[in-house]
């Protein structure tokens, strides 16, 4: 499979703080790694739903060429 240098990829995870999250995080950042992808976003909403649909909002803005959600409500 084959990745444009400027493809954007966005994660948009409810919370962060806790193991679970983490692995998340890590999962994420070692898959975008291994398939050689550098431009990428990883943001927290720490259980804000508020805080989480404007995360997407901006990201959706930037047009990702995908955009992976773990809801935080």
């Amino acid at each position: 499979m084959a990745f444009a240098e400027d493809d954007f990829y966005a994660v948009s995870l409810g919370w962060a703080e806790n193991a679970s999250g983490q692995r998340q995080k890590t999962g994420f950042t070692e898959s975008f790694e291994k398939f050689g992808i550098a431009n990428f976003s990883i943001v927290d909403a720490n259980y804000d739903p508020v805080r989480q649909t404007e995360q997407i909002r901006a990201f959706i803005a930037k047009s990702p060429k995908a955009l992976f959600i773990t809801p935080s409500d």
